[in-house]
């Protein structure tokens, strides 16, 4: 089993969690019993990233997809399947303009921006 995923969003009180096939929306301020989750398409989600900006987050996991959110919405904008296996690890440029992923066949870099 792979350690949880978490990943922080910059300039706001909040972060991200790996729940298995969900995200949980994570916000300390708000007192919240139950944060909003969304569930993904994405099996076990194992890796997330948030862009610099805080408005887009990449999820992945097995089978080895990653789904690009509206951290804002919770909603799904676009999935991507790179044929690198699980997804390992995600990270975005400081720039946001490329993110990269690891997989269990490779790494790719994508252009972010288009």
């Amino acid at each position: 089993m792979w350690p949880p995923a978490v990943a922080f969003v910059p300039g706001a009180d909040a972060a991200l969690v790996a729940c298995g096939a969900f995200v949980a929306f994570v916000n300390p301020a708000r007192s919240e019993k139950k944060p909003p989750r969304v569930k993904t398409g994405i099996r076990t989600v194992a890796a997330i990233a948030v862009s610099s900006d805080g408005r887009t987050a990449l999820v992945g996991g097995r089978p080895g997809t990653i789904e690009e959110y509206d951290v804002a919405t919770r909603e799904r904008r676009t999935t991507y399947d790179f044929g690198i296996g699980g997804v390992h690890a995600l990270a975005y440029a400081p720039d946001g303009l490329t993110f990269a992923a690891a997989g269990d066949a490779g790494l790719v870099v994508c252009d972010a921006a288009g």
